[in-house]
């Protein structure tokens, strides 16, 4: 597998697999399949509701050899940004993937009232070292100068859906 360094030196797979939509069987399956075919990368949200199966799929074929190391990116939802609590947010994902760090921890969406103090919560959780990486999903030009504006951390990915 192939990786590239991110801004803060932290390397990611290339390739990875995106869970949404699937859950229970569908995404064990995808999970064993990925795993298979070389693949480190997993890419979930609390808000795909699929987190426990991909901690589940994981430690299940990490205890059968079929993987030793993974990559894990998970987003803090909407409902969790609004809610205002991001390290508890984080905490309920690491919860359900069942570990005790996240390699890459993103907000999904740039929610117009909330997501500077979001960004300010997620350096905190950086700075503790609950998390490797962060970052931000969906942000246009005019999202990331305001976040620009008053981060500390910069962001290490902008990820964006492309068809």
């Amino acid at each position: 597998m192939k990786y590239v360094a991110l801004n803060n030196g932290l390397e990611i797979p290339i390739i990875g697999l995106g869970t949404f939509p699937l859950n229970k069987i569908k995404l064990i399956k995808a999970v064993f399949f990925a795993l298979k075919s070389g693949y480190t990368y997993f890419d979930t949200s609390a808000s795909y509701g699929n987190e426990r199966w991909l901690g589940f799929s994981l430690h299940f074929f990490k205890f059968l050899g079929l993987t030793k190391k993974t990559f894990i990116t998970t987003k803090l939802s909407n409902t969790d940004q609004r809610k205002g609590n991001v390290k508890q947010a984080l905490k309920n994902s690491m919860s359900r993937l069942g570990v005790t760090q996240v390699d890459l921890y993103l907000m999904h969406w740039p929610n117009p009232e909330t997501y500077l103090d979001s960004w300010k919560q997620m350096e905190e959780l950086y700075n503790e070292g609950l998390v490797k990486a962060i970052g931000v999903c969906n942000f246009h030009e005019h999202h990331l100068d305001k976040l620009l504006g008053i981060a500390k951390v910069i962001p290490v990915i902008n990820q964006v859906e492309l068809h």
